[in-house]
């Protein structure tokens, strides 16, 4: 599985230690802000400014003029500039729109998520456990295919943080595997903010569509196909969901059509045409995909076409 780690030291980084920790790397492998983008944070018109909350945008006149920011001691300050980029998530990037009185267009609907579809096989004679990241591979099999029509399609990831079996001899003969699906935006699920509580986020997930459990219906049909080539003694499906797979999208979603979208194709505010709203709040569809290198990607451009580029 293809992760930005470290396989051999570099200037600010590790190489991997092949644990399988990967959401706590105990050797500093990862990439972060704070290890790779060493040079940027160098920079001296770069300023990171920890323990402070950015709670609002400030704008007048159709213009973004800052941000307004929290400390963890409750001191409230502005910070202004020329142009204005909030990049927080599916859930906060809507939250902060509408508690600035950034209500244009469909703002905060759609929020969605990836489907998912969980098995565990038992093997005869084959071990899991090798490789060294969490996520050791991922399968294609289920993603292409004239059945998109009508259910969801998705891919799987294999991990490499086994159940042990209780049987002596045989602890690593049991693999886990994570079927993630595609689904739409739909305005049944949504951010807003409640009257009483007007600090905190209120985000309504009502459920998936039935486009996405024809899919996790296929995906259980076909799942003994699918493994066939494995020695399986025991396949167990589960189709129980979980609090989610942190791909939170849809929110702040765009297109051309500002009385459809919040934002225009380069992540441009319809109305503020200073503010950018990065992050896949803006995917109008949600993939099967991770987002992550796609958002990143996303923000790269539009920070480029902000900037008068052809990207």
């Amino acid at each position: 599985m293809p992760q930005a780690r470290a396989r051999i030291a570099t200037e600010f980084r590790n190489p991997c230690c092949s644990n399988s920790q990967c959401t706590q790397c105990p050797v500093n492998a990862k990439f972060t802000v704070v290890n790779d983008m060493q040079t940027l944070l160098k920079d001296p018109r770069v300023e990171l400014r920890t323990d402070s909350e950015v709670i609002g945008v400030v704008a007048a006149g159709g213009r973004a003029e800052g941000v307004e920011v929290r400390t963890r001691n409750g001191e409230v300050y502005e910070a202004r500039g020329e142009t204005v980029a909030i990049g927080a998530n599916g859930i906060f990037n809507p939250f902060l729109l509408l508690k600035s009185g950034i209500t244009d267009g469909p703002v905060g609907r759609g929020l969605n998520e990836q489907i998912g579809v969980y098995l565990t096989l038992d093997l005869d004679g084959v071990d899991d456990g090798d490789g060294s990241a969490h996520v050791t591979g991922v399968g294609f099999t289920e993603m292409h295919g004239d059945f998109r029509r009508t259910a969801a399609g998705g891919f799987f990831e294999t991990r490499n943080l086994p159940k042990i079996r209780p049987e002596r001899g045989r602890w690593r003969q049991r693999v886990d595997i994570t079927f993630l699906l595609e689904d739409f935006r739909d305005d049944r699920n949504y951010v807003d903010i409640l009257t009483e509580n007007q600090a905190k986020p209120h985000a309504k997930f009502e459920d998936f569509s039935d486009y996405a459990y024809r899919g996790v219906d296929r995906i259980v049909e076909r799942a003994p196909q699918i493994f066939a080539g494995l020695p399986i003694e025991d396949l167990r499906v589960s189709t129980r969901q979980s609090p989610g797979h942190a791909q939170l999208q849809g929110t702040v979603v765009k297109g051309r059509d500002s009385t459809k979208s919040v934002v225009d194709p380069d992540l441009i505010h319809h109305r503020i045409r200073n503010l950018l709203v990065l992050g896949a709040s803006a995917f109008p569809t949600g993939g099967w995909a991770n987002p992550t290198l796609t958002l990143a990607a996303l923000s790269l451009r539009a920070a480029d076409k902000y900037n008068g580029g052809a990207a």
